[in-house]
């Protein structure tokens, strides 16, 4: 039992660990790989780093 509380503890502190490095991204290059995703045909990928680049950016939103 008390095993697997200390891996739903590091379980937990590899998530916010991995949120919180995901939130540091440079806006700049979220939509310069979202400009390279599109000359390559990856328009799925694209959208989704511009949605994280006008969310890091709402007043910028320019992607």
């Amino acid at each position: 039992m008390l095993k697997i509380s200390k891996i739903s503890i590091l379980l937990l502190i590899i998530a916010t660990f991995s949120v919180t490095s995901n939130a540091q991204v440079n806006p700049v290059i979220l939509k310069s790989q979202a400009i390279s995703e599109m000359q390559t045909g990856l328009y799925g990928e694209a959208i989704a780093l511009l949605n994280k680049y006008i969310a890091a950016r709402p007043q910028n939103a320019d992607g």
